[in-house]
């Protein structure tokens, strides 16, 4: 790889930025969400639901956006404005929410931002990167981000056990903070891809003329992977009758949400540099595998064991997130890339919608029946895995 090949772009820095400072937003909030759908009267399936239905929710804009972004040529950056600008107003407002189905509405909005951005977004990250750096360009992303997530967990520790703020003020400050990421988007650069398919680009021209025949395998793959995602909210939850040097409840919970979030942020950068070294099938079939790991440690209910869970957790994150994103890049045509990561999203995203209504419904059975659920999918989506070509530039 020469030199210039090795460097990110200013588009991937600048939105690296962005998702810094957005993500920072979010999870200040992040980790008292499960609380506070228990404060509004919701229970284990509640917290499913509102991790599920919020999820599809934004699968379905992924998808749409994506498509929308390449049928209109409206400009990817536009989309990307309103993704981030969205949640910053909607966060404040479900603040205010007094029952858990009405903050299911409310976050429905705040996250149809998230649906609405990323498609777009992660086209113009593919865009701007050479294709010998493109799961560098997707980890230094995901690296900013989560380091954005860190920095957001720690403040929200602190807003929790040191100033003993209510849930709700510590959502109104979430939203408040999300104003912040807008103004590195206005230095953002729209890359103008040229294509003999300008007038028509519809789903037909899509499938024509977009995507190599193995797009349809990977979705698969990540499709399975996604059935076993487990929110992160039934892993906070497991803590909650849990104690460590005096930590309880809501404090420990966030405690080791921010160990999570700063596992993550470690291994990021690092497995998206790996994976343009060794390929990006063998990264993820890594990465599946350590997921695998960390899902059998939840069998046991001890504190050390659960902390040592959230440590792979992150590590299994932090090889994933980065280069599932990567992964369509080298079966996309150029002029097609938002409708095809959006497809990609919507179809992640939906199962990932289905894997934790079915988790919230078995929590409340028993932790045994929903950690062997993810468990057996999680197996399943590691061994379709060695189906998908791995001599392929990806």
């Amino acid at each position: 790889m020469n030199t210039r090949s090795a460097r990110l772009s200013r588009n991937v820095i600048l939105l690296g930025i962005v998702s810094m400072l957005s993500d920072m937003s979010s999870e200040i909030y992040f980790a008292i969400l499960p609380y506070f759908i228990l404060e509004l009267g919701g229970s284990s399936v509640a917290i499913g639901i509102v991790a599920g239905v919020t999820d599809g929710f934004v699968s379905f804009l992924k998808a749409f956006s994506g498509y929308l972004a390449d049928r209109l040529r409206a400009g990817k950056k536009r989309f990307v404005y309103w993704g981030y600008g969205l949640p910053a107003i909607f966060k404040i407002v479900m603040a205010f929410a007094k029952s858990w189905p009405v903050f299911l509405v409310l976050r429905l909005f705040e996250r149809a931002g998230k649906g609405i951005r990323t498609a777009p977004r992660d086209a113009i990250i593919a865009e701007s990167s050479h294709r010998d750096n493109v799961g560098r360009s997707f980890g230094f992303h995901r690296a900013l981000d989560s380091f954005g997530a860190v920095i957001g967990s720690l403040l929200s520790l602190f807003l929790v056990s040191v100033l003993l703020l209510s849930n709700q003020t510590i959502i109104v400050i979430s939203g408040i903070v999300g104003f912040l990421a807008l103004t590195p988007i206005f230095m953002v650069d729209d890359p103008k891809i040229k294509t003999e398919y300008h007038e028509r680009r519809g789903i037909r021209e899509f499938l024509d003329h977009g995507v190599q025949p193995g797009y349809w395998k990977i979705n698969l793959v990540t499709a399975l992977h996604g059935l076993s995602l487990l929110s992160y909210m039934f892993l906070i939850l497991l803590s909650s009758d849990l104690q460590l040097f005096g930590l309880t409840g809501i404090s420990l919970g966030v405690s080791l949400y921010v160990l999570y979030n700063i596992v993550y942020t470690l291994t990021s950068y690092g497995a998206g540099a790996l994976s343009d070294r060794i390929g990006r099938i063998k990264t993820i079939k890594l990465g599946f595998t350590i997921y695998t790991v960390a899902i059998s440690l939840l069998y046991f209910s001890n504190i050390w064991v659960l902390i040592l869970s959230f440590v792979i957790f992150g590590i299994a994150y932090g090889f994933n997130e980065g280069n599932i994103r990567a992964l369509p890049a080298a079966y996309i045509s150029k002029e097609f890339k938002p409708t095809g990561y959006g497809i990609f999203h919507g179809i992640f995203g939906f199962s990932i919608l289905f894997g934790n209504l079915i988790a919230g419904y078995l929590f409340q059975l028993g932790l045994v029946y929903m950690v062997t659920y993810v468990m057996v999918v999680s197996v399943l989506a590691l061994t379709s895995l060695f189906s998908v070509r791995s001599d392929i530039s990806i």
